[in-house]
Parts: C-alpha cells; sequence; structure tokens
C-alpha cells in the first residue's frame, strides 16, 4: 500500500514539475508576442489614410492689424503648413511658388479675407480638391490665429483649428504644430506615435529658416535690400536655395537689350537699388559686426608702498569680435559691387551711385572695414562702491582684399575670435585702504558701438555651439 501511494506521490510530483517547465517556456516566448503586436501596429500605421491622391491649395493667411514686426507671419504660417503636410501626408501639396496659387490669390484676396465663394474660386484655378485658408488677428500683444480647410466642391469645412497665441510661441512653433495636428486630424490624416512625437518638437534650425526666409521677403519688397540680404544668409536646410537665388536677384542684374526705354528704366532702378544698399549698409555694419567678449577671471597685482597704492591688471580682458553673419553680408555686397564695376556697360548708371565710408576710423580703402571702441570699466568693491575706472581701446580691422576673382575667405566664427587679441583692463593708483575683498570688474559703457552685444567667455563658449 505503501508503494502504491509513493508511486503516485512521484506521479504527481512529475506532472508538476511539467506544469512549471510549461509555464517558464511560456514567459521566454513572451517576448515574441510582444514583437508580433509591434509588427501589427506598425502594419496599421502604414495603412493609415495618408490622403494619397487629393491635391490641397495651401494660401497665405490674411492679416489685419499687423505692425512691423508681425508682417511676416503670413508667409511663415504657409510655407510651415506647406512642408508639414508634404512631411505627414501623401496629398499633393500646392505651395506659393505655384503658378495658379499666386494668380488666384492676386485676383481674390483684394478684400482682405476670403470668402467661400473664394475658395471654390481657388479650387477651380489651380485644380485643387480641397484648399486652407487662414486669417490672423493681432489683438493686444497676442495673435488670433483661425485656419480652415473647405472642400472646393461642397464648400464643406473639412477641418479648422482656432487659437490665440503669443508672439514667442509663433516664434517656437507651438503654434503651428498645434495647427498642422488639428488640420491634418479633422482630414482623417492618422499620424503614427513617431510621427506625433516629430510634430511635437520641431527642427529649430529648419523653423528659424521658415521665418527668416519670410523676414527677407518683407524687408525686399519694402526696400531694405541690406536686411533682406542679411535674413536670407542666416537660413539654411531646405530653403537655403531659395534664399540664395533672392540674393542674387537682389545683387545682379542683366542689362535689356529690347528698346532705350527698357534701358533707362533699368539704370535708374539699378542706380536707385544701390543707392539704398550703400545707404544703409554702414549702420547695418555699425550695429550688427562688433560681438564684445571680456574675461576678467584673473587679476594681476602691483603694490607700491611708497604711495600707499595698487596696480590691478585684470586679465585677459576685453576682446572685439565680428559677427560671422553681418560679414558674410559685407561680403556678399562688395563683391557683387566689385563685378558690376568690371563690367563698363555699367558705367553709365553705376558712377551715379554714391559710395559710403563704412568704418568708424579712416582706412585706404573704402571696401576695407575698420572699427575703434572705448570701453569703459569700472572697478567695484564688494559694497559695489566704485573704486576706480579705465578706458581700454579695443580695435577690429577687417581687409576686403581685391584678388582676381574679388573678395575674399571668409573665416569661421571661432577663428575670428581666436584671431581677435584682448585688451587687458587696467586700474591704476588705487589705494589700498580701499581694497577689499570679492572686487569685481564691470563694463559699464561702449563708445562707438549701438546696442552692443557684450558676452563673458562662458557666454561667448554657449554662443558658439549654438
Amino acid at each position: 500500500m505503501k508503494k502504491i501511494i509513493i508511486s503516485i506521490f512521484m506521479a504527481m510530483m512529475i506532472f508538476l514539475s511539467a506544469c512549471g517547465s510549461t509555464s517558464q517556456v511560456s514567459e521566454t516566448a513572451t517576448p515574441t508576442t510582444e514583437k508580433s503586436l509591434s509588427e501589427k501596429e506598425n502594419s496599421a500605421d502604414k495603412n493609415q489614410y495618408k490622403g494619397e491622391g487629393i491635391a490641397i491649395a495651401v494660401t497665405s493667411p490674411q492679416i489685419r492689424n499687423a505692425n512691423q514686426n508681425s508682417v511676416w507671419i503670413p508667409q511663415f504660417f504657409q510655407d510651415s503648413l506647406t512642408g508639414n503636410f508634404a512631411r505627414f501626408s501623401k496629398m499633393t501639396v500646392l505651395d506659393r511658388s505655384n503658378e495658379n496659387l499666386i494668380k488666384a490669390e492676386q485676383e481674390l484676396s483684394e478684400s482682405g479675407f476670403y470668402s467661400d465663394e473664394n475658395v471654390a474660386q481657388i479650387g477651380q484655378m489651380t485644380n485643387a480638391q480641397v484648399v486652407v485658408v487662414g486669417s490672423i488677428q493681432q489683438i493686444s500683444g497676442t495673435y488670433e490665429l483661425n485656419f480652415r480647410v473647405n472642400d472646393v466642391n461642397t464648400n464643406e469645412i473639412k477641418a479648422s483649428s482656432n487659437g490665440r497665441y503669443s508672439l514667442s510661441e509663433i516664434e517656437d512653433g507651438k503654434a503651428i504644430n498645434e495647427i498642422t495636428k488639428n488640420l491634418l486630424v479633422g482630414l482623417g490624416i492618422g499620424l503614427s506615435e513617431k510621427e506625433k512625437i516629430a510634430l511635437s518638437k520641431p527642427n529649430t534650425t529648419e523653423l528659424k529658416s521658415t521665418q527668416n526666409l519670410a523676414k527677407g521677403y518683407v524687408a525686399e519688397n519694402s526696400g531694405d535690400f541690406v536686411s533682406a540680404l542679411a535674413f536670407y544668409a542666416d537660413v539654411s536646410g531646405s530653403q537655403k536655395n531659395e534664399a540664395a537665388s533672392n540674393s542674387q536677384m537682389i545683387l545682379n542684374g542683366t542689362i535689356p537689350t529690347v528698346s532705350i526705354s527698357e534701358k533707362a528704366a533699368f539704370y535708374k532702378a539699378q542706380t536707385e537699388k544701390w543707392n539704398r544698399i550703400f545707404e544703409a549698409l554702414p549702420s547695418y555694419l555699425a550695429k550688427e559686426i562688433p560681438i564684445f567678449v571680456y574675461d576678467f577671471s584673473t587679476v594681476q597685482d602691483e603694490i607700491n608702498v611708497k604711495k600707499n597704492s595698487v596696480k590691478l591688471t585684470v586679465a585677459q580682458g576685453v576682446k572685439v569680435v565680428p559677427r560671422r553673419s553681418a560679414v558674410e553680408v559685407w561680403k556678399k555686397i562688395m563683391d557683387a559691387w566689385r563685378i558690376i564695376l568690371s563690367d563698363k556697360e555699367n558705367d553709365v548708371w553705376s558712377k551715379a551711385v554714391k559710395m559710403p565710408y563704412m568704418s568708424s576710423v579712416a582706412t585706404q580703402s573704402r571696401y576695407d572695414l575698420s572699427y575703434s571702441y572705448r570701453i569703459s570699466c569700472n572697478l567695484y568693491d564688494k559694497e559695489g562702491n566704485i573704486l576706480a575706472k579705465c578706458k581700454p581701446t579695443v580695435q577690429i580691422f577687417i581687409p576686403y582684399y581685391y584678388r582676381e576673382k574679388y573678395g575674399y575667405d571668409l573665416q569661421s566664427q571661432k577663428k575670428y575670435f581666436d584671431e581677435a587679441k584682448y585688451s587687458k583692463v587696467i586700474f591704476n593708483d588705487v589705494s589700498l585702504n580701499d581694497i577689499t575683498e570679492n572686487l569685481e570688474t564691470k563694463i559699464e559703457s561702449i563708445e562707438g558701438a549701438e546696442n552692443p552685444t557684450v558676452l563673458s567667455l562662458t557666454e561667448w563658449n554657449s554662443f558658439i555651439q549654438n
């Protein structure tokens, strides 16, 4: 009887052991099941509706109560929506370079805002099935943004997005991301989790470039060619070619050969344009070129017991570094002007252009840049009392070397920094009776610079990294 019981007990143990083994196998198989689910999710993402076969026209939103600082916003939204629709859907997106859309906007937007009838006409003129229209109204420092997507045939609003945003929320991409998401969802276009993350974290470089391109167009259309060139120079990524083409259009021109009247009109236009450029360039350079960098981390002392004073030398001191983007604008203008002067056919109008001096000190050439600045520095004790004052002089000189192919090579921003020399800050005859711990040197003012950019060495290093 005992043998039978033992046999039954052993059989139960073997069965339970087998069950345990089965459980372990199931656990090891779990990742395969999760992988299968992940593959199904990816497959579902791929099968999401993306609007393939639909043509969508993105019009420039109309703006009301715009000031000088916001007139670039409509093109920014138009370009951003165009780019996002092309990126996150398979719709055929008609952008602002589309000839039919340009013509439709010119003919129909004179009233200020698009009506439902206008939307239908835009669709007919562009062969688009759906049209994006929007309005921007500036209200007490904020912007009321209203966008909708209309079906051309039925006038039905397929998607919409409404909200109020600050200027910073427009500049940092929050507004355009929310509008894009709302319109895509309204159109039934699905977004994968990866796409949702990408839409919530905009490419800051691309975002800034889109804004600079829009600001460049506004400046160019208003005749502020130097500012336009500066904005275009700060465009990178997918829009760089368009910005470069716009810059070339500003700086170059082909003399017409059809008639005398056309030639005369061309000469007049070129003269007016270049006079505007050279009138604005000096003030642009004076404001934008200098970056003042200081390093007051080391103080050397020379004690004069007889005079009961000390000479303090603050090192490394202060230097002025040319801002590469401003030098690039100057170079582009001067290179183009050299080429114009080399063509004798341009003599008839180029001699009527008034060339400026673009430096704060005399130089041998009008094409060279040379600036001198007097920096007022104060020495403070720990209580904030002024112990001494000094005015070191810092200078920058950027020669425009005449070469066979015109111009000179731009350097990196880091190299401009490395080549600039520090000027030490020296405080003479500071009374030993006034010396305390925690002395501090501060820059108080800079003569010869308008709203100067002043950075500590730490801030400069951060500036370079960004």
